[in-house]
């Protein structure tokens, strides 16, 4: 999308000369404070196996029959934490099953510890990753939400697998990080974008009914 470290940063330094900066970290404090930390891996959990590598997984699954079974794929270096528990309850509310798991490298999947340019993975790798908890669990139909590189991920998935990828939802994501046809963000595009994140910050999420 063209939103670099750098423009980042350089936009924080901004906002932190403002107030709307500070109000933001004093309300996250104040709401965070004297909260008791949450349970966040409490549902069926697993590992499924892409050859020698153990992929993590979570499945949760609603009250009712389920309308069909949603694969969360998260973005690059995030672990399967990086759904927000709203979002999740929003999904299993709406009637699915729903499967996130952690990368490998990542959180409580196989660590790849003589990963190098020479013996690296790459989006195939990581999309049998995926494939392989759909196997585990016995899926024939997903419905596979990637973002970032996880929605590269997806993407790669759904041309591997045609058969079991029933929808794809790619969220801020491309079909290539260097694609020379992503046009740059503006600047003015960029800072509305972190007033937005900064105004929900404590807000309760919304999920359009499915």
């Amino acid at each position: 999308m063209g939103i670099t470290l750098r423009s980042v940063f350089n936009y924080m330094i901004y906002m932190f000369k403002t107030k709307e900066f500070e109000f933001y970290f004093e309300r996250l404090i104040a709401n965070s404070k004297w909260r008791t930390l949450p349970e966040l891996i409490s549902r069926q959990t697993g590992h499924a196996f892409n050859g020698r590598i153990r992929i993590f997984y979570e499945k949760r699954l609603p009250t009712t029959q389920a309308k069909g079974t949603i694969l969360l794929i998260s973005r690059n270096a995030e672990t399967m934490l990086f759904w927000p528990e709203a979002f999740l309850n929003a999904l299993v509310d709406a009637g699915f099953e729903v499967v996130r798991f952690d990368h490998r490298g990542l959180g409580l999947s196989d660590w790849i510890r003589d990963s190098s340019k020479k013996k690296s993975y790459t989006l195939e790798n990581m999309a049998r990753d995926a494939m392989a908890v759909v196997d585990h669990l016995k899926v024939k139909k997903v419905h596979v939400i990637g973002a970032s590189m996880g929605g590269m991920i997806a993407q790669r998935m759904a041309i591997d697998f045609p058969n079991v990828v029933a929808s794809l939802t790619s969220i801020m994501s491309s079909g290539f990080h260097y694609d020379p046809q992503l046009t740059a963000v503006s600047k003015d595009i960029k800072q509305r974008f972190f007033r937005i994140i900064f105004s929900l910050g404590n807000k309760p999420f919304f999920l359009i009914k499915f």
